[in-house]
C-alpha cells in the first residue's frame, strides 16, 4: 500500500510539473485576421524569446472560452490586443504584425505612441523560453529586452538609433512641441529615450536618471 501511495504521489507530482511547464499564461483579448474579423478569445505565448541568433516568435496561442487552443501565425493577422493585468480592465496592449523581411523572424511590435502620423513601436522578447513567461509590458507588462522602431505603419518601420533619434523623435512626440524642443535643443538626446516615453504615456519621469542633460545625444 506504501509503494501505491509513493507511486500516485509521483505521478502527481510529474503531472503538475509538466502542467507548469508547459502551461501558458492566458491573457483575454482578441487579434483582427486577414479580413478584418476580430476573434473574441484568450492570447498567450505573444513574447518572443532571445536565443543566440536573435528574437524569434512569429506566433501566438488563441483560445475561445472553452474550447481547445491553437496556433495562430503572424501571416495570418493583421494586430492583436491583450488586456495585461486583471487589475487595471482598462489596460490594454495593442501589437501590429510588421510585415518587412527584416523583422519576419519576430513580426509582433508594441504600439507605444500612436497619436501622431509616424509611430513608434517596440520589439520586445524574454529571454527565457516562450510558454507562460510573457506576462506582458508596456505600461502593463513585463519583458527581458526592448528594441525601438518608428515609422508609419506595419510596413514602413524603421529601428531607432542614436543617430536617426532627433529626426524619429521629432515626428513620433509631434504632439508634444514642448518634448520635441528639448530635443532639437540637445536639452534631452539618446540617453535619455526611455525617460521621455514614459514621460509622454504617463506624465512621469523617473527622478533617478541623472543622465538627462544638455548635449546627452552625442
Amino acid at each position: 500500500m506504501r509503494k501505491i501511495l509513493l507511486l500516485l504521489l509521483l505521478i502527481g507530482s510529474t503531472f503538475s510539473a509538466n502542467a507548469q511547464l508547459f502551461g501558458y499564461n492566458w491573457k483575454e483579448g482578441y487579434y483582427i485576421d486577414l479580413r478584418g474579423r476580430k476573434h473574441l478569445g484568450f492570447i498567450a505565448d505573444y513574447v518572443a524569446s532571445k536565443g543566440i541568433a536573435g528574437a524569434y516568435g512569429s506566433s501566438f496561442r488563441f483560445k475561445y472560452k472553452d474550447e481547445d487552443s491553437k496556433k495562430i501565425k503572424a501571416k495570418d493577422v493583421r494586430a492583436f490586443v491583450v488586456k495585461p493585468d486583471k487589475k487595471q480592465p482598462t489596460l490594454r496592449d495593442s501589437f501590429i504584425v510588421a510585415t518587412t523581411n527584416k523583422l519576419s523572424d519576430a513580426p509582433f511590435l508594441l504600439v507605444k505612441i500612436n497619436n501622431n502620423p509616424v509611430k513608434l513601436y517596440s520589439s520586445v522578447w524574454n529571454t527565457a523560453s516562450p510558454g507562460g513567461v510573457g506576462a506582458g509590458f508596456s505600461v502593463g507588462i513585463s519583458w527581458s529586452g526592448e528594441t525601438y522602431y518608428w515609422g508609419t505603419g506595419p510596413d514602413d518601420v524603421t529601428k531607432l538609433t542614436k543617430k536617426n533619434f532627433v529626426e524619429a523623435a521629432s515626428q513620433f512626440f509631434a504632439d508634444k512641441p514642448d518634448i520635441v524642443a528639448k530635443i532639437t535643443d540637445k536639452t534631452y538626446g539618446w540617453s535619455d529615450r526611455e525617460n521621455l516615453i514614459r514621460f509622454y504615456l504617463t506624465g512621469k519621469w523617473n527622478e533617478e536618471d541623472k543622465t538627462s542633460s544638455a548635449g546627452s545625444s552625442e
